[in-house]
């Protein structure tokens, strides 16, 4: 960072995650390699948390981490942050947050059409 003349940096990890099929030979590296579909992966933040954690003391103020594994159409995704934020004080937002996004929405196993009705 110090080479690039970066002083501070917002981190944030990948909010979905492609799932390798049982029936696929080789492991996706991208979500639109097949039609498997995709899922919101909570343990994102985790992830982010421990790569921080890596970063010795002063270095560690000039990441700004954001939580963002949690599916925004569903209600629970709330209560993820809140625990998030009592895990660790070194959160300082929230984002990416994937609603809408080309062709990785009609890959995503949720909520993709607008409001889904249950009988």
């Amino acid at each position: 960072m110090d080479k690039s003349g970066i002083e501070r940096a917002v981190g944030f990890g990948l909010p979905l995650v492609k799932k390798w099929d049982a029936y696929d030979p080789l492991e996706p590296s991208y979500y639109l390699d097949d039609d498997s579909l995709c899922c919101y992966y909570s343990a994102t933040d985790h992830l982010v948390l421990a790569a921080l954690q890596s970063v010795s003391g002063p270095e560690r103020n000039r990441f700004a981490p954001l939580i963002c594994g949690f599916n925004p159409t569903d209600k629970h995704g709330v209560q993820h942050v809140e625990r998030m934020l009592e895990c660790s004080d070194v959160w300082r937002g929230v984002g990416e947050v994937l609603l809408r996004h080309d062709d990785l929405t009609n890959l995503t196993n949720e909520e993709r059409h607008g409001r889904i009705t249950r009988r």
